[in-house]
Protein backbone atom coordinates (compact mmCIF):
# COMPACT_ATOMS: atom_id res chain seq x y z
CA UNK A 1 0.00 0.00 0.00
CA UNK A 2 1.29 3.29 -1.07
CA UNK A 3 2.03 5.27 2.53
CA UNK A 4 2.64 8.75 0.50
CA UNK A 5 0.47 11.92 2.16
CA UNK A 6 -1.28 14.65 0.86
CA UNK A 7 -2.08 17.51 3.42
CA UNK A 8 -4.97 19.70 1.70
CA UNK A 9 -5.85 23.14 3.51
CA UNK A 10 -9.13 25.14 2.51
CA UNK A 11 -11.86 26.73 4.18
CA UNK A 12 -14.44 25.53 1.45
CA UNK A 13 -16.16 22.04 2.71
CA UNK A 14 -17.62 21.30 -0.80
CA UNK A 15 -14.22 21.70 -2.26
CA UNK A 16 -12.39 20.33 -0.22
CA UNK A 17 -14.86 17.08 0.03
CA UNK A 18 -14.56 16.60 -4.02
CA UNK A 19 -11.02 16.61 -3.90
CA UNK A 20 -10.74 14.45 -1.14
CA UNK A 21 -13.40 11.77 -2.80
CA UNK A 22 -11.61 11.88 -6.04
CA UNK A 23 -8.33 11.73 -4.81
CA UNK A 24 -9.15 8.57 -2.36
CA UNK A 25 -11.03 7.32 -5.05
CA UNK A 26 -8.39 7.61 -7.89
CA UNK A 27 -4.66 7.50 -5.78
CA UNK A 28 -3.49 5.51 -2.51
CA UNK A 29 -2.46 8.85 -1.43
CA UNK A 30 -3.43 9.05 2.59
CA UNK A 31 -5.61 12.53 2.83
CA UNK A 32 -5.26 14.51 5.48
CA UNK A 33 -7.71 17.70 5.82
CA UNK A 34 -6.29 19.97 8.94
CA UNK A 35 -9.56 23.04 9.57
CA UNK A 36 -7.08 25.24 10.61
CA UNK A 37 -3.61 26.44 10.97
CA UNK A 38 -2.50 24.59 14.40
CA UNK A 39 -3.30 21.35 13.70
CA UNK A 40 -2.19 22.09 10.18
CA UNK A 41 1.79 22.86 11.75
CA UNK A 42 1.46 19.88 13.91
CA UNK A 43 0.38 17.53 11.34
CA UNK A 44 2.90 18.97 9.38
CA UNK A 45 5.54 18.13 12.10
CA UNK A 46 4.81 14.62 12.33
CA UNK A 47 3.99 13.76 8.70
CA UNK A 48 6.23 13.78 5.61
CA UNK A 49 3.53 15.32 3.39
CA UNK A 50 4.40 14.73 -0.79
CA UNK A 51 2.09 17.43 -2.38
CA UNK A 52 0.37 20.10 0.19
CA UNK A 53 -3.11 21.62 -1.81
CA UNK A 54 -3.70 25.23 -0.54
CA UNK A 55 -6.48 27.25 -1.57
CA UNK A 56 -4.49 30.27 -1.59
CA UNK A 57 -6.90 32.83 -1.09
CA UNK A 58 -8.09 31.42 2.02
CA UNK A 59 -6.97 33.69 5.03
CA UNK A 60 -4.90 30.57 7.03
CA UNK A 61 -2.80 29.68 3.80
CA UNK A 62 -0.65 32.44 4.00
CA UNK A 63 0.50 31.58 7.63
CA UNK A 64 0.75 28.05 6.93
CA UNK A 65 2.35 28.16 3.69
CA UNK A 66 5.65 30.60 4.86
CA UNK A 67 5.39 27.83 7.89
CA UNK A 68 6.14 25.02 5.40
CA UNK A 69 8.68 26.75 3.76
CA UNK A 70 10.39 27.74 6.68
CA UNK A 71 11.08 24.25 7.16
CA UNK A 72 11.17 22.47 3.95
CA UNK A 73 11.89 25.33 0.98
CA UNK A 74 11.33 22.09 -1.31
CA UNK A 75 7.81 21.39 -0.23
CA UNK A 76 5.58 20.33 -3.18
CA UNK A 77 2.93 22.57 -2.66
CA UNK A 78 -0.53 22.64 -5.37
CA UNK A 79 -1.81 26.41 -5.11
CA UNK A 80 -5.28 26.72 -6.07
CA UNK A 81 -5.88 30.52 -7.15
CA UNK A 82 -7.97 32.85 -9.03
CA UNK A 83 -4.95 35.46 -9.33
CA UNK A 84 -2.12 34.95 -11.51
CA UNK A 85 0.05 37.31 -9.85
CA UNK A 86 2.34 35.15 -7.69
CA UNK A 87 4.24 36.99 -4.68
CA UNK A 88 7.16 35.50 -6.08
CA UNK A 89 8.80 36.12 -9.58
CA UNK A 90 8.48 33.16 -11.85
CA UNK A 91 12.72 32.92 -11.41
CA UNK A 92 12.91 33.03 -8.10
CA UNK A 93 10.12 30.44 -7.85
CA UNK A 94 11.80 28.34 -10.21
CA UNK A 95 14.85 28.47 -8.62
CA UNK A 96 13.62 27.82 -4.89
CA UNK A 97 10.40 26.07 -4.17
CA UNK A 98 8.59 23.26 -5.79
CA UNK A 99 5.21 25.67 -6.55
CA UNK A 100 2.27 24.47 -9.24
CA UNK A 101 -0.39 27.66 -9.68
CA UNK A 102 -3.61 26.37 -10.88
CA UNK A 103 -5.86 29.09 -11.51
CA UNK A 104 -9.73 28.72 -11.46
CA UNK A 105 -12.32 27.44 -13.15
CA UNK A 106 -9.99 24.49 -12.11
CA UNK A 107 -10.61 20.92 -12.85
CA UNK A 108 -10.31 18.65 -9.85
CA UNK A 109 -9.11 15.66 -12.14
CA UNK A 110 -6.44 18.37 -13.47
CA UNK A 111 -5.20 18.49 -9.42
CA UNK A 112 -5.18 14.84 -9.51
CA UNK A 113 -3.33 14.36 -12.39
CA UNK A 114 -0.15 16.22 -10.65
CA UNK A 115 -0.68 13.87 -7.87
CA UNK A 116 -0.87 10.83 -10.18
CA UNK A 117 2.42 12.06 -12.50
CA UNK A 118 3.80 14.63 -9.72
CA UNK A 119 7.99 13.63 -9.97
CA UNK A 120 10.08 16.51 -10.04
CA UNK A 121 10.49 16.04 -14.14
CA UNK A 122 6.30 16.43 -14.74
CA UNK A 123 6.10 19.38 -11.07
CA UNK A 124 6.12 22.27 -13.36
CA UNK A 125 4.00 24.84 -13.00
CA UNK A 126 1.81 25.95 -16.46
CA UNK A 127 0.96 29.44 -15.91
CA UNK A 128 4.88 29.85 -15.44
CA UNK A 129 5.45 33.74 -16.90
CA UNK A 130 2.05 33.74 -17.47
CA UNK A 131 1.38 36.90 -16.34
CA UNK A 132 3.48 38.85 -18.13
CA UNK A 133 2.13 36.91 -21.68
CA UNK A 134 -1.47 38.39 -20.63
CA UNK A 135 -0.70 42.26 -22.90
CA UNK A 136 -4.02 43.06 -24.62
CA UNK A 137 -7.29 43.30 -23.95
CA UNK A 138 -8.78 40.42 -25.58
CA UNK A 139 -6.40 38.05 -23.65
CA UNK A 140 -7.70 40.09 -20.09
CA UNK A 141 -10.70 39.56 -20.98
CA UNK A 142 -10.72 35.67 -21.59
CA UNK A 143 -8.93 35.45 -18.73
CA UNK A 144 -10.88 37.35 -15.85
CA UNK A 145 -12.79 35.37 -14.01
CA UNK A 146 -15.42 36.56 -12.69
CA UNK A 147 -17.91 33.28 -12.28
CA UNK A 148 -17.37 33.66 -7.81
CA UNK A 149 -18.81 37.39 -7.72
CA UNK A 150 -21.62 38.58 -6.26
CA UNK A 151 -20.87 42.24 -7.34
CA UNK A 152 -18.74 42.41 -10.04
CA UNK A 153 -20.36 40.04 -12.45
CA UNK A 154 -20.03 40.94 -15.95
CA UNK A 155 -17.80 41.99 -18.33
CA UNK A 156 -17.78 43.43 -22.03
CA UNK A 157 -15.06 44.41 -24.23
CA UNK A 158 -15.89 47.55 -25.86
CA UNK A 159 -14.13 50.94 -27.41
CA UNK A 160 -10.86 49.93 -26.34
CA UNK A 161 -11.43 49.45 -23.01
CA UNK A 162 -12.39 46.43 -20.98
CA UNK A 163 -15.55 47.16 -18.68
CA UNK A 164 -15.95 44.93 -16.16
CA UNK A 165 -19.78 45.63 -14.25
CA UNK A 166 -21.91 45.39 -11.56
CA UNK A 167 -26.15 45.50 -11.81
CA UNK A 168 -25.97 46.15 -7.99
CA UNK A 169 -26.10 49.49 -5.75
CA UNK A 170 -24.57 49.92 -2.66
CA UNK A 171 -21.48 49.11 -0.96
CA UNK A 172 -18.85 47.50 -3.74
CA UNK A 173 -17.14 44.35 -2.64
CA UNK A 174 -13.36 45.05 -1.96
CA UNK A 175 -12.07 41.18 -2.13
CA UNK A 176 -13.79 41.45 -5.76
CA UNK A 177 -11.69 44.18 -6.71
CA UNK A 178 -8.48 42.91 -4.93
CA UNK A 179 -8.82 40.35 -6.59
CA UNK A 180 -9.46 41.83 -10.24
CA UNK A 181 -6.43 44.18 -9.49
CA UNK A 182 -4.21 41.44 -8.90
CA UNK A 183 -4.90 39.95 -12.58
CA UNK A 184 -4.10 43.37 -14.20
CA UNK A 185 -0.34 44.14 -15.00
CA UNK A 186 0.31 47.45 -14.65
CA UNK A 187 2.55 47.40 -17.05
CA UNK A 188 0.51 47.21 -19.57
CA UNK A 189 -2.51 48.09 -18.51
CA UNK A 190 -4.45 50.94 -16.76
CA UNK A 191 -7.38 50.47 -14.17
CA UNK A 192 -10.07 53.46 -13.53
CA UNK A 193 -13.87 53.47 -11.92
CA UNK A 194 -16.58 54.55 -13.61
CA UNK A 195 -19.48 56.69 -12.19
CA UNK A 196 -21.72 53.78 -12.34
CA UNK A 197 -18.90 52.00 -10.17
CA UNK A 198 -17.79 49.38 -12.75
CA UNK A 199 -14.18 49.05 -13.74
CA UNK A 200 -12.99 50.33 -16.43
CA UNK A 201 -9.47 48.71 -17.87
CA UNK A 202 -7.61 50.63 -20.94
CA UNK A 203 -4.06 49.76 -22.97
CA UNK A 204 -1.15 51.59 -21.72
Amino acid sequence: MNSKKVLILDESKISKERLVLLATSITNFEIDTPVDVKSAKELFDNHTYAFIILEHNCKISDEFMTYVLSLNPKQKMILLSDSINCPVDCDTCVDTFKFIRLLKPISIDNIVKYLLNGDNENFICPNKYRFDNIDSLEKLYDFVYLDENFYFTQKELKDDTLYIRTKLSGTLRFEELAKIEDNVNKKYFNLTFTEDNDIAITQN
